[in-house]
C-alpha cells in the first residue's frame, strides 16, 4: 500500500507543506551564512540578475508566504498576498538576481513572522515608490520598531529594544543582509523601513532595481 493509503490527503498534504518549509528555512540559513561570510570578508556580493516577471514573483511570494506561515502556525500567523497591488509589475523593466531575491523576500517575511502578535495577519504587497521605483512591500502588527530606531535597524548584529526583551529568537543579520543585498543591485534598490505606526502596523518595503 502506498503512504496516501493510510495518511489522509490533507493530513498529507499539510505534513510535505510543513517538511517545504523546514527545508526551505534551511535553505534560506545556510545562504545567509554563505552572504554573511561574503559580507564580513569585504569579498562583497555578486548579482546575475535577469528580467523578473509578474507571474514569476507572485508565484515566488505565495510560496515564501505559505512556507512562512506553517513556521509560526502555532501562533497563527497568517501570510496573505495581495496579487492585484503586484500587477504594477507588469510593463516595467526589473533586472535582479532572483535567487537572492528570493532569499531576501524570505528573511523580511522571517522577521516579521517572529515579531508579529499571535492572530495577525502580514501583508505582502506591490506598489511604486515616490522615485516611481517598484517595491515588494511587507506590513506586520508585532513588536514596536521606533523612529529613533531606525538608523539602526540595517546595521549588523542590531536588535530592537523589544525584541531583545521579549524573545530570544533572531541574531540581528537578517536585515543588514537583505539590505547589502538589495544594495548590490544598484539602481536604487535598497531597503526601506516605516517605523511603526499609531494602529501598530510596521512596514518593510523592499526597493527593486526598475531600468
Amino acid at each position: 500500500a502506498s503512504l496516501s493509503d493510510n495518511v489522509p490527503d490533507d493530513k498529507l498534504r499539510s505534513n510535505l507543506l510543513a517538511i517545504r518549509g523546514l527545508l526551505g528555512k534551511a535553505k534560506r540559513v545556510t545562504m545567509s551564512t554563505t552572504l554573511f561570510v561574503d559580507l564580513a570578508g569585504e569579498k562583497g556580493i555578486r548579482t546575475n540578475p535577469s528580467p523578473l516577471l509578474y507571474e514569476g514573483v507572485v508565484r515566488m511570494l505565495i510560496e515564501a508566504a505559505a512556507d512562512n506561515e506553517l513556521l509560526v502556525s502555532d501562533r497563527r500567523i497568517g501570510f496573505r498576498v495581495d496579487r492585484r497591488s503586484l500587477e504594477v509589475l507588469s510593463g516595467r523593466r526589473v533586472l535582479v538576481d532572483h535567487v537572492l531575491l528570493e532569499q531576501v523576500i524570505n528573511n523580511v517575511l522571517d522577521n516579521a513572522g517572529k515579531y508579529s502578535f499571535p492572530d495577525t495577519q502580514v501583508r505582502v504587497y506591490g506598489g511604486l515608490s515616490a522615485k516611481g521605483r517598484v517595491f515588494v512591500g511587507v506590513a506586520n502588527k508585532g513588536l514596536r520598531l521606533q523612529q529613533s530606531e531606525l538608523q539602526f535597524a540595517t546595521q549588523r548584529g542590531w536588535r530592537g529594544d523589544e525584541a531583545e526583551w521579549t524573545t530570544g529568537e533572531g541574531s540581528g543579520l537578517g536585515l543588514w543582509i537583505v539590505d547589502c543585498v538589495l544594495r548590490a543591485h544598484g539602481n536604487g534598490a535598497e531597503l526601506v523601513i516605516t517605523p511603526t505606526n499609531s494602529v501598530g502596523l510596521t512596514d518593510m518595503k523592499l526597493i527593486l532595481p526598475t531600468f
